[in-house]
């Protein structure tokens, strides 16, 4: 999960990739839920409003785009360190009620990085 906040330190945006094999491989984002019991890996985007604990707008996985994924490049079982890269096109969820009308209906990650560390 990867977090912006703003000055006063609220959370006021999310971006979850989820169910990523720890293995050294590219992996398709898919549009799943992640309360779903699948091994497909998958993501989601929101905006956070109040004191960071409400969601605001949801985005899901844009399904046609053939180029939403995950890769990763290194994983150390030993220190739990894991590192990747990935993409992904979100569409503003049309089921749910927009919450900023000024907000894009379409959000992409392109050439992206990562660098962490899993707790379980």
């Amino acid at each position: 999960m990867i977090h912006v906040y703003n000055e006063r330190e609220f959370r006021r945006e999310a971006l979850a990739l989820f169910k990523i094999p720890y293995k050294e491989q590219r992996n398709l984002i898919d549009t799943i839920k992640v309360d779903v019991d699948t091994i497909v890996t998958g993501s989601s985007y929101s905006t956070l409003v109040d004191d960071g604990d409400v969601l605001g707008d949801i985005f899901k996985v844009y399904g046609k785009a053939v180029d939403n994924y995950v890769t990763i490049t290194s994983f150390n079982e030993k220190t739990r360190e894991v590192k990747g890269e990935f993409q992904v096109t979100l569409v503003f969820d049309q089921l749910d009620n927009r919450n900023d009308p000024t907000a894009p209906d379409t959000i992409r990650f392109t050439n992206e990085r990562f660098h962490t560390k899993i707790n379980d």
